[in-house]
C-alpha cells in the first residue's frame, strides 16, 4: 500500500492511497461469495446456482461498492498510524480511481489543530482591560453619563469585560483555521437552513430577498462566523492546557446534582466529556477575567 501526504498552508491535509488490485479483487471475491447464496435462479435450489450463472443476476458495482467500504476504515487507521497524523475531524473521502485488474486510489481529506503562539496572551488581556478602563473615565469634553447609570451593574460589566479580552485574544493570536473545516460547518448551518425555510415553504433567495442580502453574502457571512468560533475555541483550548486548568468528578456530579429534570440528567450523564469541556472552557474564561 503507498501512502503519499500533503500539507497545505492552513492545515489541510491531503492522504492519497494506493490499494493493491489483490486486495480489492479478495474482498470482492467473498462478498460476492456471501450474495451468490442469496441469489434465486429457476432451476437451482437458493445459492446453489453455478458461480458464472448467478454473477450474472448480481449487481458487480454494488458488490465492488461495499468491497471498498469494508477497506476504507482499516486503511485510513493505517495510513494515519504510518505518517504520525492526528487529525480533529472525519476525512472527506473520494474515490479517484476504480478500474477492475488495476490499483486503486482513494483520496482522504481533512485536517490537524493548528499550531500558533500564545505566549503573549497575558499581555493582550491586561492591555484589553487598561483600554476599557480607559473608556470609563470621564475627561472634559466627553459626554456625562446619564443621571442613574454611571456605574454599570456587576453582570453587564462582567459581561463587557468578558468580551473585550475575547476579541483582544482573537485579534492579537494570529493563525489560520483550516479551509475544509470551516465549510464542513457552512454546508451543516446552511443545510439545516434550508430545512427550517422547506417547512416554512421558503427558498434560501426568497429568504436572502428578504433579509436583504444575497446567498453568496450570507454564505460569506457563515464563513466569517465559523472561523472567528473555531479560532476561539482553539485558544482557550491552549490556554486552558497553559493554566493548568483541570475538571474534577466532583465537579461534573454536581452539575448533574443539580438538573431537576430526570430526563435533563440522564442526557448529561451520556455527555459527561461534553460536560466536563463546558465546565473546563468556563473556568479558563473566570481565570482569564482574573489575570
Amino acid at each position: 500500500m503507498k501512502t503519499t501526504v500533503n500539507k497545505t498552508d492552513d492545515g489541510t491535509i491531503t492522504i492519497t492511497v494506493t490499494i493493491p488490485w489483490d486486495t480489492i479483487a479478495k474482498q470482492f471475491d467473498a462478498l460476492m461469495t456471501e450474495a451468490i447464496k442469496q441469489v434465486e435462479i429457476k432451476g437451482f435450489r437458493k445459492g446453489k446456482a453455478p458461480r458464472d450463472i448467478a454473477e450474472k443476476e448480481i449487481d458487480r458495482a454494488k458488490i465492488y461498492e461495499e468491497a471498498i467500504k469494508h477497506i476504507i476504515p482499516e486503511l485510513y487507521q493505517q495510513a494515519l498510524k504510518k505518517q504520525e497524523l492526528k487529525p480533529i475531524m472525519d476525512p472527506d473521502i473520494r474515490l479517484a480511481k476504480a478500474r477492475e485488474h488495476e490499483d486503486w486510489e482513494v483520496v482522504f481529506t481533512t485536517c490537524e489543530k493548528p499550531t500558533f503562539d500564545v505566549t503573549q496572551y497575558q499581555e493582550i488581556i491586561k492591555k484589553a482591560k487598561a483600554e476599557l478602563k480607559k473608556d470609563d473615565l470621564w475627561l472634559p469634553g466627553k459626554d456625562k453619563p446619564e443621571p442613574g447609570k454611571e456605574t454599570e451593574k456587576g453582570e453587564e460589566r462582567k459581561q463587557k469585560q468578558l468580551g473585550s479580552i475575547l476579541d483582544a485574544l482573537l485579534q492579537g493570536i494570529k493563525f489560520t483555521i483550516p479551509e475544509i473545516l470551516i465549510r464542513e460547518d457552512v454546508n451543516r448551518k446552511l443545510v439545516s437552513l434550508v430545512d427550517q425555510l422547506t417547512k416554512l415553504g421558503m427558498t434560501i433567495d426568497s429568504y436572502c430577498k428578504s433579509k436583504g442580502t444575497t446567498a453568496k453574502a450570507l454564505r460569506k457571512q457563515y464563513e466569517q462566523e465559523s472561523s472567528s468560533t473555531y479560532k476561539l475555541e482553539f485558544i482557550l483550548e491552549e490556554l486552558a492546557e497553559k493554566e493548568h486548568v483541570t475538571v474534577e468528578e466532583s465537579e461534573v456530579k454536581e452539575v448533574l446534582s443539580r438538573a431537576e429534570d430526570p430526563k435533563e440528567r440522564e442526557q448529561l450523564e451520556h455527555n459527561k466529556y461534553y460536560l466536563a469541556g463546558i465546565l473546563r472552557r468556563q473556568k479558563t474564561l473566570d481565570r482569564l477575567m482574573n489575570l
